[in-house]
């Protein structure tokens, strides 16, 4: 990158590493409570417990594999910056094409929020009654 973009794409990172922070974060929360609650809160609404359980699994899951594939691709982008003769290889074309494929990250935090959206809701209708 030149023109200055590396401080708009450093602040895009740090933005992105909070973020999925917090998803993961929210998540284990989530699980967390309801393991400490027992399993009582969601005591005669099993149904509404698995909903919510593996809502915010997948939601943590997708995380996670974003989170690993970013991982990879940005090492052989990376690695391919300082041995240049790895920038012929397959694995860093394909990876340097994945980085620019914003949508991806998109998508899967949209889905991420809409699984935790569901859970959210599950849960307030459990609270309510």
């Amino acid at each position: 990158m030149s023109n200055g973009t590396d401080t708009y794409f450093d602040q895009y990172w740090k933005h992105n590493s909070v973020l999925r922070n917090w998803f993961v974060a929210y998540g284990i929360g989530a699980l967390a409570l309801v393991i400490y609650e027992n399993g009582s809160f969601f005591e005669n609404h099993l149904d509404q417990k698995s909903l919510f359980v593996n809502s915010i699994v997948i939601g943590i899951s997708l995380q996670i594999i974003l989170t690993f594939i970013n991982k990879i691709i940005h090492w052989y982008v990376h690695y391919g910056k300082v041995q240049t003769d790895f920038q012929t290889t397959i694995r860093y074309s394909f990876s340097e094409w994945l980085t620019q494929q914003f949508i991806i990250d998109i998508i899967i935090d949209a889905l991420t929020m809409w699984f935790y959206a569901r859970a959210l809701f599950v849960f307030l209708e459990v609270y309510k009654g």
